[in-house]
């Protein structure tokens, strides 16, 4: 519908950035990304480190549980994996491995140059048998340790129905002494404690998930973290690279401390860049179909837009950023304006 309003009936859009948007906030290959004028992937693998990642999924009889749409858990978990192995480069390293009451290697740790043979090899998996989480990370725990790439992250994908003795620990050693981080995702109303437990001793994330649906964009989201290139803090002047409306009238900008890093299309015109060496785009602006829309990188709020919250001329950037997409063919009397208010 978003994608529609902007490309077919000519509507405006407008993203603001902060640690949950674009790639980090899992809206690769969405709609969303569609109407942008940047693309959420680095495209420039020489700024990546090399990554290994275990995707370590569930494939108990309960996996087999079928959603409204009619696709099965299962099915969402095997697309999330494929979505998520087209966001790793081509040096980095990936396995799969399942487990009911035993553990199994789908596709043991390899590069990810032929992703379409790996992606196939995920498509193999069906829902069986009883779950065991233990022996799942007990053989992955066994053979990522080895890996020796300067990142290595688990992503476990169950619906927790499991006995716990030991888990922690396990994930804990694997942080503390091998330094390989690990995530969890529980699917369904039930959340165990373990499973969030896990995840905090294991220096990653828990994602509690009763919207299936959701699968394959937390799993880009992960991808996206366990990089972590994509979310740049640091204090930084932002550049002025062309001469664009949503500028008009403003002399300087403040600084900002922190951004999303994104790739600019094409057919976009990038308005504000960050510093050297990456020049990642700031701010983005694009005529999409009939409408526009414009990508702010940084956020608005105190975390890294500190100093424009309290800037004179914010109101004048927003508002004009805002009226920017507000296109040709629509009616001349309307009137943009921003209010900031705490809270």
């Amino acid at each position: 519908t978003l994608r529609t309003y902007v490309s077919d009936l000519g509507g405006g859009l407008v993203v603001v950035g902060g640690p949950d948007s674009y790639g980090p906030g899992g809206y690769y290959r969405t709609p969303l990304e569609d109407a942008l004028p940047v693309e959420m992937q680095i495209l420039d693998q020489q700024r990546l480190p090399q990554l290994t990642i275990a995707y370590l999924i569930d494939r108990s009889g309960s996996m087999g549980m079928t959603t409204p749409s009619g696709a099965s858990l299962l099915d969402l978990a095997k697309e999330a994996i494929i979505r998520s192995i087209d966001l790793l480069q081509p040096t980095d390293r990936a396995g799969v491995a399942s487990f009911d009451m035993d553990s199994y290697w789908i596709a043991e740790f390899q590069n990810v140059q032929d992703r379409r043979s790996l992606q196939r090899q995920v498509a193999t998996l069906t829902p069986s048998g009883g779950t065991s989480i233990m022996a799942g990370m007990q053989l992955v725990a066994r053979d990522i340790v080895d890996e020796p790439a300067p990142l290595r992250h688990v992503i476990l994908l169950t619906d927790g129905g499991a006995i716990p003795d030991g888990l922690v620990t396990l994930t804990r050693n694997l942080y503390q002494n091998e330094g390989v981080t690990t995530s969890v995702i529980s699917i369904g109303n039930w959340e165990p404690a373990f499973l969030r437990d896990m995840a905090e001793v294991g220096g990653g994330q828990f994602h509690g998930v009763q919207d299936a649906h959701m699968i394959p964009n937390i799993f880009s989201a992960e991808t996206v973290l366990a990089t972590r290139s994509y979310i740049q803090e640091d204090t930084f002047n932002p550049i002025l690279t062309a001469n664009h409306p949503i500028m008009s009238g403003i002399p300087a900008l403040p600084s900002l401390r922190g951004y999303v890093a994104t790739t600019p299309r094409a057919a976009a015109q990038t308005i504000l860049r960050g510093p050297e060496p990456y020049r990642d785009p700031v701010l983005a602006a694009w005529q999409y179909g009939l409408g526009r829309s414009v990508a702010f990188t940084s956020d608005a709020t105190a975390r890294w837009g500190q100093n424009w919250v309290s800037w004179d001329d914010f109101a004048t950037f927003w508002g004009q950023a805002v009226r920017w997409t507000i296109t040709e063919g629509a009616t001349g009397n309307l009137e943009t304006r921003v209010q900031l208010e705490d809270g």
